[in-house]
């Protein structure tokens, strides 16, 4: 049996462009080499080829769901549209309705963003739509500004389009704003949470009058969108006692801190208030949190690496904390599942990108090496470096973190052999290639470009290109493992 070593190379894509593609930059030379001498396909990782719509980048947590998965799924924004659109349908949601209509305060909260990785603006104007088509007023929207997987400065162009849709429907007004580096945190810092909840229930925020001049002096004191301080609008209102929130946002990580502290059983980070709320949200969160969910996620049976570890196979994952949830509740199928010999490693979170771009690339590959020399069947490690230090748009940060994934490929790859393992090397989504467009505007946001898929053996021949759902299927056509019944259809990428 083949034992296979799988680097996962996060938000490294591919571009013939040099200017602002840190992975040329840097340069890249072992991965271009690996492109060069052995077998090799350019996979689409956004838009319709993997399930979204023209032009659409893909999420982290959805690009390893997929990876993991080995078929089409159903994204999640594309089920939240079809609820909205049809809602009549849904019991849940029909009965959100009747309770607003009853007389209970509704605050729809969630961030306001074109990025579709946490939300979508479309998700925004259908909700106002529904509460229109329901003759319902009077709601409150407590919006949260993006600035990562949207341009850093953008926020406000978001915020006068919804406003205006806002002013044309009579729907509700906006109660307050606040950047995502308060309202997401998924790192446990409850300092930046316990302000974001603060402002939604206690009051405690900057008032903003003047909303165009609160945004730009955030501008002006070095504040991009991400980190807009919590600001109450003219037509601010707190959550209280009995209250209804909407959580607009799809993804779990970045929601986990704020819900939980709204809603969470026994949450003790810091001092909040007992307001019995109804909490609403899209998909049920995966962590414990009083809710009422309109939809179920996809049911992934049978993912990548569950499925090699039932089959007896030793299974072992590295990842750095950054990524550690992609790695495994997304990687298997948006589950929490235990599997003997399937083993979970996290190295540690390096505190300042900024400051230490590689972040832990040395730890992984040291770590790497000494399951290799351990027989374990199959190891996967995943470079997430590449990826963080992208989202801050600083172009020599990326260079230096796209280099320590290129040092490590390098090491890999000689000890792969030494000990008998093929390595395949892949990439989730792209980032990094295009850390500014060609009229030098910073972008932060995952992007449209193929990334690449190499096996590291000369025996064998790959089809030219593919997509992310390909991966699956063809690891296990290439281990002579028979697939599941769910990836019979897939299509394999190895040359036959």
């Amino acid at each position: 049996m083949k034992k296979i070593l799988m680097v996962i190379m996060d938000g490294i894509g591919l571009s013939d462009n040099i200017h602002g593609n840190a992975v040329k930059q840097a340069p890249m030379n072992n991965l271009f080499d690996m492109l060069n001498h052995y077998p090799n396909s350019k996979l689409y990782a956004s838009g319709e080829e993997v399930g979204l719509s023209l032009n659409e980048p893909i999420s982290c947590p959805y690009a390893h769901t997929l990876i993991g998965a080995g078929y089409k799924l159903t994204p999640k924004d594309k089920m939240i549209e079809n609820l909205l659109d049809d809602y009549h349908d849904n019991d849940k949601f029909l009965e959100l309705i009747e309770k607003i209509k009853e007389g209970k305060k509704v605050h729809v909260i969630g961030m306001l963003s074109d990025g579709m990785l946490h939300s979508s603006f479309t998700h925004f104007e259908k909700l106002v739509n529904v509460f229109k088509n329901e003759d319902i007023h009077d709601v409150s929207f407590q919006l949260i500004s993006d600035g990562k997987d949207s341009d850093s400065k953008s926020f406000y162009t978001y915020y006068s389009k919804f406003e205006k849709i806002l002013m044309d429907s009579n729907v509700g007004t906006i109660s307050s704003i606040c950047g995502r580096y308060y309202a997401m945190d998924r790192d446990k810092d409850y300092n930046k949470t316990k302000k974001y909840y603060d402002l939604l229930t206690k009051k405690v925020g900057y008032i903003a009058s003047n909303i165009p001049l609160s945004i730009q002096k955030c501008y002006e004191n070095n504040l991009d969108d991400r980190n807009i301080i919590p600001l109450k609008t003219k037509d601010y209102q707190n959550i209280k006692e009995g209250d209804i929130v909407i959580w607009m946002n799809y993804r779990s990580d970045r929601s986990k801190q704020i819900l939980t502290a709204l809603c969470g059983y026994n949450f003790d980070e810091f001092s909040t208030i007992d307001l019995d709320l109804d909490l609403y949200t899209f998909f049920k969160p995966s962590f414990r949190v009083k809710a009422t969910s309109f939809l179920e996620t996809n049911e992934i049976e049978n993912p990548l690496l569950t499925y090699l570890s039932k089959l007896g196979l030793s299974v072992n994952r590295i990842s750095e904390e950054e990524k550690f949830m992609e790695m495994t509740y997304a990687f298997d199928g948006e589950k929490s599942i235990s599997v003997e010999d399937d083993h979970k490693i996290m190295i540690p979170k390096v505190e300042n990108p900024l400051k230490n771009p590689p972040l832990s690339a040395v730890n992984l590959t040291k770590k790497a090496m000494s399951l290799m020399e351990k027989d374990v069947d199959v190891i996967v490690v995943s470079y997430s470096s590449a990826d963080v230090l992208a989202h801050t748009g600083k172009m020599e940060e990326t260079t230096k973190a796209c280099i320590s994934v290129d040092l490590c490929l390098k090491v890999l790859k000689d000890k792969a052999e030494e000990n008998f393992y093929t390595m395949i090397v892949f990439s989730d989504h792209g980032n990094a290639e295009e850390i500014t467009d060609e009229s030098g505007r910073i972008n932060t946001k995952h992007t449209l470009n193929k990334v690449p898929f190499i096996i590291m053996d000369d025996k064998i021949k790959l089809k030219s290109t593919g997509s992310l759902i390909n991966i699956a299927p063809t690891i296990l056509d290439y281990m002579d493992i028979a697939r599941p019944v769910e990836m019979k259809d897939s299509e394999s990428l190895l040359e036959k």
